[in-house]
């Protein structure tokens, strides 16, 4: 009961934005710096809108791995959340493609050990905080997405510190193997995407191969597949997320309403792991895999999504994947 009550405070902090964490960075915080909605506005623009351009759409999802196979240990929670900017109405600021992405995630990795020191042979704690931008192009039945990520990971992003307060809060065990996290490092670097969809607008369905590449806190190459079907599935916009790679709609007020599905798969080359850095930590398997299923559904003012994800081993050692839960909550205000 504790763990799931930890998995609703995490999701509702996550989704909300509205937990700070005394002396730490959140993303609370940085959710301010990215979207200030109190600023001076110019013809109905905020600030960073005069920059950037008018927002068109928000994204998110939280991630957590009680969600899925009930344990807490590897990828144990995830989040991140998105904003969508049209070109500047003005004709001024940045133009870097058709749409412009921005996107903070905050990301924790765990022993498999709820507490005491990290085992030999199991990866160690580590917490992530990262902001990135990105062009989205398309044309025709092609998209691109190209852009770059800076963050942090260790005691200075904050995941740790936050982890430790709600386990305090709920009188829970000391996140696993806090005491031998990570170090702090700085990390960055581009990241590419590139797809072509094939619909039949009669049935609603949608199929999109895609190749992407990222060489930020983890270097990867990705090819996989995503099958999408049901209400407004040509219409909506969505962004991947990092962790599991399914693809979170966007709240742009698009289309009708309505149920939607998504199935996906893909497989990824691991060139190098920040997270399992080899004289810190394990090696990082060279090969993952990642099977992903979600529902995407309206409730009230929300549009909802609710998906489990399975990802292979990631390390040399782990002999089990697992599986994650998802949920995406968007106010359609």
């Amino acid at each position: 009961m504790r763990s799931f009550v930890f998995v609703f405070l995490w999701g509702v902090a996550a989704l909300t934005s509205g937990v700070a964490n005394a002396g730490a960075p959140s993303i609370l915080h940085l959710n301010a710096l990215v979207h200030d909605d109190g600023a001076e506005t110019l013809k109905g623009q905020s600030r960073i809108s005069r920059v950037f351009g008018r927002e068109i759409g928000v994204a998110s999802g939280f991630n957590n791995d009680y969600l899925g196979d009930g344990e807490d240990r590897w990828q144990t929670a995830s989040y991140f959340r998105s904003w969508l900017y049209d070109r500047p109405m003005d004709g001024s600021g940045i133009t870097l493609g058709e749409i412009l992405e921005l996107r903070l995630r905050g990301q924790i990795i765990t022993p498999q050990r709820l507490s005491g020191p990290t085992r030999a042979g199991e990866r160690r704690y580590a917490g992530v905080l990262a902001l990135a931008a990105f062009a989205r192009r398309a044309r025709g039945e092609w998209d691109t997405i190209l852009g770059a990520e800076l963050g942090v990971r260790g005691p200075i992003s904050g995941m740790g510190a936050l982890h430790t307060v709600l386990h305090d809060a709920l009188a829970e065990n000391e996140p696993k193997g806090w005491n031998s996290q990570l170090d702090n490092a700085l990390f960055g670097g581009p990241i590419a995407e590139a797809g072509r969809t094939f619909t039949d607008a009669r049935s609603q369905l949608m199929v999109r191969p895609f190749v992407s590449a990222h060489a930020t806190d983890e270097g990867i190459v990705r090819v996989g597949a995503d099958l999408s079907f049901g209400v407004n599935v040509l219409a909506r916009r969505s962004t991947r997320d990092v962790v599991t790679g399914l693809r979170m709609p966007v709240r742009d007020g698009r289309g009708p309403r309505g149920i939607r599905a998504e199935i996906g798969t893909d497989v990824g080359y691991v060139a190098y792991s920040q997270l399992m850095p080899g004289r810190h930590s394990v090696s990082p398997g060279r090969l993952r895999r990642r099977i992903r299923a979600a529902l995407f559904f309206p409730a009230g003012p929300l549009d909802a999504t609710f998906g489990l994800t399975f990802l292979g081993p990631e390390f040399k050692g782990q002999h089990v994947g697992q599986t994650i839960g998802t949920i995406g909550l968007n106010f359609r205000f």
